[in-house]
């Protein structure tokens, strides 16, 4: 996926086995790279994944917390935004 900033946002795609057979998946987390650079962060490592076997070519990554982590900060900052709302 391309970004309007000069930068461009690249799926992870991880090969993992579940019940003797091998799967290809893209992971809910991505990398972002400056426009025309190759992305090189987590190549090779070894990961926990997690997926629903309905649906085993989309998976989430347990040791990439970014996703996690922006969805716990939206959270916070619509708790905050309703609570701002009943005190003014």
């Amino acid at each position: 996926m391309r970004g309007t900033n000069g930068f461009e946002t690249y799926s992870y795609k991880i090969r993992y086995e579940y019940s003797g057979r091998e799967y290809f998946a893209y992971s809910l987390e991505s990398a972002s790279v400056p426009r025309g650079s190759i992305p090189d962060k987590n190549i090779n490592r070894r990961v926990t994944v997690f997926f629903r076997p309905d649906k085993p070519e989309v998976i989430t990554v347990k040791e990439f917390k970014g996703s996690t982590i922006i969805g716990f900060i939206f959270l916070l900052l619509g708790m905050l935004s309703v609570i701002a709302q009943f005190i003014l």
